[in-house]
């Protein structure tokens, strides 16, 4: 499943999914047009002066800009535990411009059950802070992603410095299986290798 809030980008995103469609070894993808969030209804989401530039700018406005000349939008506004229902999730990934708690506060059991099993995300918050904390508390560990010459590498948060910024994190609920996966290393969409699992 795929989410994405701005009217531009969503029709953008739901011509990618046309394209991949054909393609072998993808599996099917469904589109909803919202922004994930704390609560069910509407919110505003703020498309800054230099979204023209960099598209992934535009944020929740709650979230606060850091562009000069940000309009706003009136968007859809999900919670990922009514959307989801009782589907697992294998890999999740959150791009949400400052508004990660109140997306991960919009997952509800989903974590707290551990039926999204990873989450890779972005925080620019130092450790600890809301985010993290509320993670840990839903029995996640938390990795900091660490680009080296030979691949990404995870490093188990609370080995990073404090107060450091992290910004490429990620939370799983199988650790164990998250160093396996990064065990070798190089980077695997180089290899001309798929991944089923």
């Amino acid at each position: 499943m795929s989410r994405e809030p701005h009217p531009e980008l969503f029709e953008e995103l739901r011509g990618n999914i046309g394209r991949w469609a054909p393609a072998a070894g993808f599996a099917e993808v469904d589109a909803v047009e919202a922004a994930a969030t704390s609560e069910d209804g509407s919110i505003e989401f703020e498309t800054p002066e230099c979204f023209g530039g960099n598209r992934g700018t535009g944020r929740v406005r709650t979230s606060g800009g850091f562009c000069k000349g940000n309009s706003a939008l009136l968007v859809q506004a999900v919670r990922l535990e009514n959307l989801l229902k009782d589907r697992p999730v294998g890999v999740m990934k959150v791009d949400v411009e400052g508004h990660e708690l109140s997306v991960f506060e919009g997952c509800g059991s989903l974590l707290a059950a551990g039926r999204v099993r990873d989450m890779l995300f972005e925080c620019f918050l130092p450790h600890p802070n809301p985010v993290t904390e509320h993670l840990h508390a839903c029995g996640y560990s938390l990795f900091q992603v660490q680009v080296r010459p030979t691949g990404p590498f995870p490093v188990l948060l609370p080995m990073v410095e404090r107060g450091g910024t992290n910004e490429n994190l990620l939370a799983t609920r199988e650790p164990e299986r998250l160093m396996e996966r990064f065990r070798r290393p190089g980077w695997l969409c180089l290899r001309g290798k798929r991944v089923l699992r």
